[in-house]
């Protein structure tokens, strides 16, 4: 199977003026996506895994390496990539409806051409009767909704999430991630999940992919050895939990016991 994206030897410095090559954030990462798959990076805060998606979306240009999406070089944000970031940055002065058009206005496309998909992303992450309200009347995981409905506007075929849902309260955040799952199962969509969540990453994903601490590099990855439709029951399996726990010795560099897994 052709992978939807390919990470090539991915390095990155920031400039920092007490180091002369800069700070590096990240070394070396490669690692593929496969088309459908969902793909969860954990680490320990500071390794580079939000550097990484933006590298990912074009919003960040690698120092050395390169990201290839269905096979071309990725130098600029593309429609092929929907991106969510921990917070919804939705527009005060716009509708509901109207933020979530806003990828069609960005790409000089008319947005009465998508406002019949708008309506049905907002109906089915729930608030299509919300669609005339303004971000300030909404909950916190309202605006999440409508960000993630933002990102779905122009069916790309890859969504980065980059912790949607860590602001949010543990009911709202189980509940948007139900919804998640079942959106990317409606939409056929490729992701690429970051996370400090581990139990989050092992329910959510295909494959947990573990970054050293900075800089980052590809430590393990971890199969998730769960069949699709995920429940929520799963989410509190003993299965689940020693996976969850395997993942958290590693990133403490302790080996885990044998027949952690159960």
């Amino acid at each position: 199977m052709v992978p939807k994206l390919v990470v090539e030897q991915v390095s990155h410095w920031f400039p920092r003026g007490d180091a002369p090559q800069g700070m590096l954030a990240l070394a070396d990462v490669s690692f593929t996506v496969a088309p459908g798959e969902f793909l969860a990076i954990v680490g320990e805060s500071g390794c580079g895994k939000s550097t990484l998606l933006r590298i990912l979306g074009g919003l960040v240009q690698p120092s050395a390496g390169r990201v290839l999406l269905d096979g071309q070089v990725v130098t600029a944000p593309s429609p092929a990539a929907g991106i969510v970031f921990q917070r919804p940055v939705l527009l005060e002065w716009r509708t509901v409806l109207d933020n979530v058009l806003l990828p069609a206005e960005l790409a000089h496309e008319p947005p009465t051409r998508y406002r019949p998909r708008a309506q049905e992303l907002l109906d089915l992450v729930g608030i299509g009767t919300f669609a005339a309200h303004y971000p300030r009347q909404l909950s916190g995981g309202m605006q999440q909704r409508v960000a993630l409905a933002r990102a779905l506007l122009r069916q790309p075929g890859v969504l980065l999430l980059d912790e949607p849902f860590s602001a949010l309260d543990a009911i709202t955040r189980e509940q948007l991630q139900l919804e998640l799952l079942r959106l990317v199962a409606l939409q056929s969509a490729t992701v690429v999940f970051i996370t400090h969540d581990i139990a989050e990453a092992v329910w959510l994903a295909d494959r947990v992919l573990l970054l050293t601490p900075r800089p980052g590099r590809v430590q393990q990855v971890f199969p998730v050895p769960l069949a699709r439709p995920r429940t929520l029951e799963q989410r509190y399996s003993e299965t689940l939990a020693a996976l969850a726990r395997e993942i958290r010795l590693a990133m403490l560099g302790t080996p885990a016991p044998a027949g952690v897994r159960g």
